[in-house]
């Protein structure tokens, strides 16, 4: 199982870290063995809104490729909703790869379209 956890300058700390934690725990714990995550951005380095630097590991890769997507909220999404680069690129086509969010990241990718229907 794959996971992407996207990051961005402006996301909300608690969005990000209640998913995280929780989730890679999952392997760390033994309960899923086959278990890889990924903290993907657009750039090697993100700013929570509370002022926290985030090391990404993977910058801008396919998400398309992971089973799992996890978008979290923030202030951040007030100039993401209208960046069509970004929205392109959490924009993944329905099918193998499920989108979760949170708080304001579902507003994220409801402006992709996936939330049509």
């Amino acid at each position: 199982m794959k996971i992407a956890f996207v990051v961005y300058d402006g996301l909300a700390l608690l969005d990000f870290a209640g998913a995280f934690d929780p989730v890679t725990r999952l392997k760390t714990m033994g309960f899923v063995n086959d278990l890889e995550y990924d903290i993907c951005a657009r750039k090697e380095k993100v700013r929570s809104f509370e002022g926290i630097d985030l090391i990404v590991n993977r910058i801008s890769p396919d998400l398309s490729t992971y089973d799992y997507v996890f978008v979290p909220g923030g202030n951040g999404i007030q100039s993401l909703i209208s960046d069509a680069d970004f929205l392109r690129w959490i924009a993944v086509p329905p099918g193998r790869t499920i989108i979760a969010a949170v708080c304001g990241g579902s507003l994220l990718v409801g402006a992709t379209g996936r939330l049509r229907d």
